[in-house]
């Protein structure tokens, strides 16, 4: 029997949620696409009918995670938005509401562990390494865009060092993200989500980053 539409694309996503926990837990190089469809319960075939390899599921995973949090950047980014200051604080508070509610972005973000940093169970694919760099890249340009907006919609200081300024916030998120993933019991992040943007809006606002 012909599969719908509704349940090809359900099972297209438990491939990818599936490939996503596997590959936080043991690195791309390490799983196969068997072990993949095993997971799932379907065929190797299956796996190939919606993806040509394991670097074809692997993109399209970063897509599917990553769709939310561009559509947010997208939108700060946009030069007739009044408060992309504000944007970005909704697209921080998403990651942070996300990741203490949802067991595939607490998997996603190890994944991003496992390849940024060195140490025990880091990634050691030079592959997987270069995919990661480039989106990181992505991930600054875009930072840069939105802090640039806010600057010119006088939301921020003038002098602001933008470039210091998008990777004083990346540290700060995957900091937040990355300690409390490592002890979740801590404290709650969702709880707390709204207080800690604020003191990543904050410390902005600051001008403590400004060009010397």
């Amino acid at each position: 029997m012909r599969r719908t539409k509704q349940e090809a694309e359900q099972t297209r996503a438990s491939i990818i949620a599936h490939a996503l926990r596997l590959f936080s837990e043991k690195g791309v190089t390490s799983t196969s696409l068997v072990e993949v469809a095993a997971s799932v319960g379907v065929t190797r075939g299956a796996v190939y009918w919606y993806f040509k390899n394991k670097w074809d599921l692997f993109d399209a995973l970063l897509e599917h995670y990553g769709e939310p949090i561009n559509r947010l950047g997208e939108a700060s980014v946009d030069e007739s938005e009044p408060d992309p200051l504000g944007k970005l604080a909704n697209l921080i508070r998403f990651i942070f509401k996300s990741t203490a509610s949802d067991e595939d972005y607490r998997n996603l973000f190890s994944l991003c562990s496992r390849t940024f940093y060195s140490g025990p169970g880091a990634c050691d694919d030079k592959k997987t390494r270069e995919r990661m760099d480039i989106l990181l890249k992505e991930k600054h340009q875009l930072r840069c865009r939105i802090l640039r907006n806010a600057i010119s919609k006088g939301q921020l200081p003038t002098n602001l060092d933008v470039e210091a300024a998008s990777s004083l916030v990346r540290a700060m998120v995957e900091g937040i993200v990355f300690t409390w993933i490592s002890d979740t019991s801590s404290y709650d992040l969702k709880q707390r989500a709204d207080e800690l943007t604020e003191v990543i809006i904050s410390t902005l606002k600051g001008g403590a980053l400004t060009h010397k």
